[in-house]
């Protein structure tokens, strides 16, 4: 986590991604589980104030690995029914905020609209240190590259022993097209069958 912290944390000039967001070429290969750890790295080892957002408006998972309730986040924050300050949830720790994706109906998606994003959640959340935004997977929904346009950084999670190469550099093109700053790459769920220290070795 440490290495992926770098990523974010340091760019030309010196100056931090703030706003990340983790996206994979398909379904199930982890970016929710990425963001939520870079997220509570950066607030617990950093010290930084940081506010992770789910905008996977698809498939909606970030309430559950932060143990609060769905209801009342970003589908409000993009329909003016609620500011920010109102629309962010406390976590466990004390400088991480999560923005749940907030009632999801059919079509929720269409919320992401950049400018929308850029002005209601983007500029509103100066005083954040990070923004961490888990996104839908970019191969077979078209949103997520939007979002991805507009933030600082990507880390692309690919999973280990499933995501092929095609549909990585299928991903990787698609971002590239939106003129998407592509920081890394994330292997996730990768196994060892041999022991670790030896691979460190090599």
């Amino acid at each position: 986590m440490e290495e992926i912290a770098s990523l974010v944390r340091y760019a030309p000039g010196g100056k931090a991604n703030r706003t990340v967001a983790f996206i994979s070429p398909h379904a199930g290969a982890g970016t929710t589980t990425c963001a939520a750890n870079l997220a509570k790295y950066l607030a617990d080892v950093v010290g930084a104030k940081v506010l992770l957002v789910d905008a996977n408006l698809r498939h909606p998972s970030v309430h559950e690995l932060a143990g609060v309730e769905q209801q009342t986040g970003l589908t409000e924050l993009l329909t003016d029914s609620l500011p920010l300050s109102k629309a962010t949830k406390p976590t466990t720790q004390p400088r991480l905020q999560v923005l749940t994706s907030g009632v999801v109906v059919d079509n929720a998606y269409r919320l992401l609209v950049p400018e929308a994003l850029q002005e209601k959640l983007l500029d509103a959340a100066s005083d954040y240190d990070f923004i961490i935004l888990d996104c839908a997977p970019v191969n077979p929904y078209f949103e997520s590259l939007g979002v991805a346009a507009l933030c600082d950084g990507v880390l692309l999670v690919i999973e280990g022993e499933k995501t092929r190469r095609q549909p990585a550099e299928m991903a990787k093109s698609r971002l590239e097209q939106t003129n998407s700053k592509l920081l890394g790459v994330v292997m996730n769920k990768r196994k060892f069958y041999i022991p670790n220290s030896i691979y460190q070795r090599l």
